[in-house]
């Protein structure tokens, strides 16, 4: 689809998900529960995506069924280890951004556009 757009209007479209701008480091510093890239980073519903939600809508998760289940992952997380994911997932990302509008991030034409 993005070559549709790229030939249409001559965009400069790329995907980018929030979570790959994280690294292993940032797996070994903030992750208590493991530091493998994909699983434990981003991981769904494990310690890396509850740590963010306890930062940003705390009401949402249910905390009271951390001890309820054999999985012990997501009730290693807290709010503050969220924050400093955010933290580091908005300032990457707006230089991705920024290096896509200064021209030093651009997306390879296809040869049949070229």
């Amino acid at each position: 689809m993005w070559d549709q757009f790229l030939r249409l209007y001559q965009v400069n479209l790329q995907f980018l998900s929030y979570w790959d701008v994280l690294t292993k480091a940032d797996a070994n510093e903030l992750l208590k529960s493991g530091h493998r890239l994909p699983e434990d980073l981003p991981g769904h519903a494990q310690e890396f995506e509850t740590a963010i939600a306890l930062a940003v809508f705390p009401e949402n998760v249910r905390t009271a069924i951390w001890t309820e289940q054999p999985d012990a992952k997501p009730g290693m997380a807290t709010a503050p280890q969220g924050q400093a994911f955010i933290e580091r997932i908005v300032e990457r990302v707006t230089n991705y951004l920024q290096e896509m509008i200064d021209g030093k991030r651009v997306a390879a034409i296809p040869p049949f556009f070229a």
